[in-house]
């Protein structure tokens, strides 16, 4: 599935507006918003640094 994913996204011009099965069945079926739901944590991710010169 990843290698699906790098795959189209390294070949925009042929993959721009087509429909894509992978297989699966509708038992493993997701829309796009379940898909970023899932992928997308509860929690948020913070990073603090110190960009002052001493």
């Amino acid at each position: 599935m990843i290698a699906l994913y790098f795959s189209a996204a390294h070949h925009t011009d042929q993959a721009a507006g087509q429909v894509f099965n992978i297989g699966g069945g509708m038992a493993h079926s997701m829309s796009l918003l379940e898909l970023f739901a899932w992928l997308n944590p509860p929690w948020t991710v913070v990073a603090v640094s110190e960009v002052t010169a001493a």
